[in-house]
């Protein structure tokens, strides 16, 4: 899980880590490692489209959470 996932830059940057740490065959293809990005609050409501469009196939659910 992703808390507080406001911009697409916030599900880039795991990517990211996800590309340099963790195994080769969880990287990318059949058997990627998935986030789960938690939208939170008014911003990320309004970068919810940009949010969803991110990840390079390894978002796989936004959880939006109201208060």
């Amino acid at each position: 899980m992703l808390p507080k996932t406001e911009s697409a830059d916030h599900v880039d940057w795991v990517v990211s880590m996800i590309q340099k740490h963790a195994d080769p065959r969880r990287r990318n293809g059949a058997d990627p490692l998935r986030i789960v990005a938690l939208i939170e609050n008014s911003t990320a409501m309004m970068n919810l489209k940009e949010i969803a469009q991110s990840g390079k196939g390894h978002l796989d659910a936004l959880v939006v959470s109201q208060d």
